[in-house]
């Protein structure tokens, strides 16, 4: 069923019927919680020391932060309508019909 649906370009369908900004609350949620497991484990287990957001307002063990976190909202949004447009133009689906507000 998984090679079925993204053959189909049919992903986002699985979110239902959540607005744009759920949905964008959604993937920055999703990244921002591997940011945390990769920073855990490369950063603080293993001492990497890749990177380090202690001195940012408002971060968790220096691994994620709520400035990066709203940036990721922004780029999931921005990437949820590339999607769109992309299963648009080459999937040849429903063209995507967006309000800027």
């Amino acid at each position: 069923m998984t090679r079925e649906l993204i053959t189909r370009g049919d992903r986002n369908e699985l979110l239902g019927d959540f607005r744009r900004q759920r949905r964008g609350l959604l993937g920055a949620l999703i990244v921002t919680a591997a940011e945390f497991c990769a920073g855990y484990v490369l950063n603080i287990l293993l001492g990497l020391g890749i990177w380090d957001y202690s001195r940012l307002p408002l971060n968790l063990m220096g691994q994620i932060c709520l400035p990066f976190s709203l940036i990721w909202w922004a780029v999931s949004i921005f990437g949820i309508v590339l999607d769109d447009w992309i299963r648009y133009w080459i999937f040849k689906e429903e063209r995507p019909h967006y309000k800027i507000i």
